[in-house]
């Protein structure tokens, strides 16, 4: 779900954003079990200038 939602949003989103938004969709995990996720998968935002948008 991470990696979907990772690419959705073209790499911008660290896990404050990809926790509320597992949230929406229903799913109960805490902000730093996804951070963790994240590391051992090797996902990191991606910072285009100031603003990824």
């Amino acid at each position: 779900m991470i990696r979907t939602i990772f690419q959705k949003y073209r790499g911008c989103y660290g896990s404050e954003r990809f926790h509320a938004e597992l949230e929406v969709q229903g799913e109960i995990v805490s902000e730093r079990r996804v951070a963790r996720i994240m590391k051992d998968n090797g996902i990191s935002p991606q910072h285009e200038g100031r603003w990824c948008w």
